[in-house]
């Protein structure tokens, strides 16, 4: 009886404090942003987010654990890997390159300037404790002499930062001094499935970060928005932007992936780790403590924190097509949480699910740190 009346209040204040109809809630700007309602999720056939999608995992038999495929990469793409503030330990980091382009992979101690040994192979087994470890990739000197060899350091941990106000938290507050911008405009929008019009209102997402849970606009499930500044995001000393959602409790989190472009139309995502290992269920809850890169960490009012710096090593960087000096659009990708969706390692993602009325990512805000001259 006290499970199901925990439940039953879940769901109640839910109702009433975060998402689910208030005749008040102002309606549809009349900008000229790009709207699509999509019944299917919010995903075109030509959706980045296609490769980490599995099949829904209806009766949680999803394995919890898929080894990333490699992307097609042209020949002699330089290595890289999934970069986080922190790495589950224990876990396997994938190493993407062409496979004919003879990768070599190693690792170091926390100040090592090379490996200890090279090993053919396209993953590295992380350390099982807490340490810090240097993760080296390069391709064959003969075959791609000017491919960048690929070295990172990496914290190794058993859980990730806790929940705001905590010791070790990264939540970064509303009300923080280091905010010089926030989102001035909404470049576009597709929602997902299961919300309604009360929900759909693009421009609350805008300007400064509150701790009014009503002021959002909700993605549905699968659902995307698109976000642009008056300023222009850059790479600059620790963190670049944060983003907020209105979780009304540490442990209700809905979650999100987080990407950038310096051409509003190329976006590099940053990268994500979850140890969540069972489905949350409709209203369920999370610990923040086993989550790592994703939106929607914390709480109302406290923002999830990325860093441009993490996404140095990814080809469209390394190519030009993303421009970490100038960026200028922020896209925000709902994660449908029912296990058909696959994080930067390969493990399943859960989130609330299913959930109706302001189903998905409830955007509240996205700030900026750092911006260009």
């Amino acid at each position: 009886m006290k499970v199901a009346l925990l439940h039953i209040f879940v769901f109640v204040l839910c109702v009433t404090v975060t998402a689910c109809g208030d005749p008040n809630h102002p309606s549809n700007s009349g900008s000229d942003l790009k709207v699509i309602q999509s019944g299917t999720g919010g995903y075109s056939s030509g959706d980045s987010d296609a490769g980490n999608r599995v099949p829904p995992d209806t009766d949680a038999q999803v394995p919890l654990i898929v080894a990333p495929g490699v992307p097609p990469l042209a020949s002699c793409t330089s290595p890289y890997a999934p970069v986080l503030e922190a790495v589950p330990a224990g876990a396997s980091l994938p190493i993407f390159a062409n496979p004919s382009d003879g990768l070599a992979v190693g690792t170091g101690a926390s100040d090592s300037t090379i490996p200890t040994a090279w090993l053919t192979a396209n993953y590295i087994a992380l350390p099982t404790d807490p340490s810090d470890v240097v993760v080296f990739a390069e391709l064959s000197p003969t075959a791609c002499p000017t491919a960048v060899e690929f070295a990172q350091k990496y914290s190794v941990r058993s859980s990730f930062a806790p929940a705001a106000g905590l010791s070790g938290s990264t939540a970064i507050a509303k009300d923080d001094n280091r905010f010089v911008a926030w989102a001035t405009h909404v470049q576009s929008i597709n929602y997902g499935t299961n919300v309604t019009a009360f929900w759909q209102t693009p421009d609350l997402a805008l300007g400064p970060a509150t701790d009014n849970t009503n002021d959002v606009v909700s993605l549905g499930e699968g659902g995307t928005i698109t976000l642009g500044f008056d300023a222009t995001l850059s790479d600059g000393p620790g963190y670049d932007l944060v983003v907020f959602e209105n979780g009304f409790a540490d442990n209700y989190l809905e979650l999100a992936f987080v990407e950038v472009s310096s051409d509003d139309s190329h976006f590099v995502r940053f990268d994500t780790a979850s140890l969540v290992d069972a489905p949350a269920g409709a209203y369920g809850t999370l610990d923040t403590q086993q989550l790592e890169g994703f939106a929607g960490k914390y709480r109302v009012g406290f923002g999830t924190p990325f860093d441009l710096t993490w996404l140095k090593t990814r080809p469209e960087v390394l190519a030009g097509t993303v421009d970490l000096s100038h960026i200028t659009s922020v896209r925000i990708v709902d994660i449908i949480g029912d296990g058909r969706t696959r994080d930067s390692l390969g493990h399943v993602v859960y989130d609330p699910y299913p959930t109706s009325g302001s189903a998905g990512f409830d955007l509240e805000a996205v700030g900026l740190l750092n911006v260009a001259p």
